[in-house]
């Protein structure tokens, strides 16, 4: 699955994409569709240029990586973990590890280093396996080579192995239980996904974002010159948004999955409590992403779906007062925005009521 995932990906972004729309538009001028096909390659170029220019690379940056400033020595804490998400690597043996990894990894494990030494000795995680399954490296093991090499004791330095992409990320860190602060070490047009995959899995960051790749330059003429760099540069953006997007639409429309399923759900041969569609209205009605609100001890469920797998926690737990799924253990405590006590702070009305369940209490 993950190898169709990374084929899949080639072929949505630049330059796949349009490398096939130009395909298309070629073989369309020699069958009927001559006009379409012109128009095809048309827009292919244009795109292919638009695309491989620093200007339009830096519009497409900027948004993202102005969300997030720089971690000025000033709001630096003197105590807490450092958590670098790796970037990518290549599996070349013979080269020396400061030429394997890539840049995006260099720059996060530099300013790991630079942060590292304004605070008191912290704890350093790096959390990443590869990405790619055609590639059998582990980035986090080889970001932990160089910042050896670089002078920080490897008795400070975890590693995690596992992670492929930033969900992953997240939950491996979740299960470490780290020191807070977090001072989270990403690229700054990463760091809004990240934030938003720790926010969504109830681990609180202070945010360090480096790699800042826009560079503005109104009076550089050959900024209007495609380039290869530019080109990845567009491409990592369309990506980060491609990636944001989902997080957002998966979270506003994991309610919709939620009341599918609940209406499927009984309890003892009976349809949910009403107090359980009550608080599934108020959390519908008074957040904007269930699933960002949503802090939840969770156990072995599918990455993708969690959304999904959380929608139906809340509604089991409000409904019936325990959850029949295997996807979920009760004995840790769920968190929602929108619990009996906050409800009855906004003025609400909801029956309140106890029951245990595992030593744990439901409220």
């Amino acid at each position: 699955m993950t190898a169709l995932y990374q084929i899949f990906k080639q072929l949505i972004l630049p330059p796949g994409f349009l490398i096939l729309l130009l395909v298309v538009g070629f073989t369309f001028t020699f069958l009927k569709f001559r006009r379409l096909g012109r128009v095809l390659l048309a827009v292919g170029i244009l795109f292919l240029y638009l695309l491989s220019i620093s200007p339009t690379a830096d519009l497409l940056l900027t948004p993202l990586e102005s969300k997030y400033t720089p971690l000025n020595p000033e709001r630096i804490p003197r105590t807490g973990t450092l958590v670098v998400l790796s970037g990518g690597a290549s599996a070349t043996a013979s080269l020396p590890v400061s030429s394997r990894l890539t840049r995006s990894s260099t720059k996060r494990l530099l300013e790991a280093v630079r942060l590292y030494n304004l605070m008191d000795r912290p704890k350093i995680v790096i959390s990443g396996g590869s990405g790619n399954p055609f590639v059998q490296v582990t980035e986090s093991a080889l970001m932990r080579e160089l910042l050896i090499d670089l002078g920080i004791p490897g008795r400070r330095i975890v590693i995690e192995g596992k992670s492929r992409n930033t969900f992953e990320n997240g939950k491996a860190i979740q299960q470490l239980r780290l020191t807070p602060p977090i001072v989270l070490i990403t690229s700054a047009s990463h760091m809004e996904r990240a934030a938003k995959v720790f926010k969504i899995l109830g681990m609180h960051t202070l945010p360090a974002p480096c790699d800042f790749k826009a560079r503005w330059s109104a009076n550089d003429p050959l900024r209007f010159f495609p380039s290869g760099g530019a080109l990845n540069t567009s491409t990592a953006a369309i990506y980060e948004y491609l990636g944001t997007w989902w997080y957002d639409l998966s979270g506003k429309f994991s309610w919709i999955f939620a009341l599918a399923i609940a209406q499927k759900t009984t309890y003892d041969g009976k349809q949910p409590r009403s107090r359980g569609w009550l608080c599934f209205g108020l959390h519908v009605c008074n957040i904007e992403n269930l699933a960002l609100r949503t802090r939840s001890a969770l156990n072995g469920f599918a990455g993708k779906d969690y959304e999904l797998f959380w929608s139906i926690g809340v509604l089991e737990y409000w409904s019936v007062g325990e959850s029949k799924s295997e996807n979920f253990k009760l004995n840790e405590s769920f968190h929602y925005s929108t619990t009996p006590a906050d409800c009855r702070k906004r003025g609400k009305t909801i029956e309140a009521h106890s029951s245990t369940r595992n030593g744990h209490t439901l409220a």
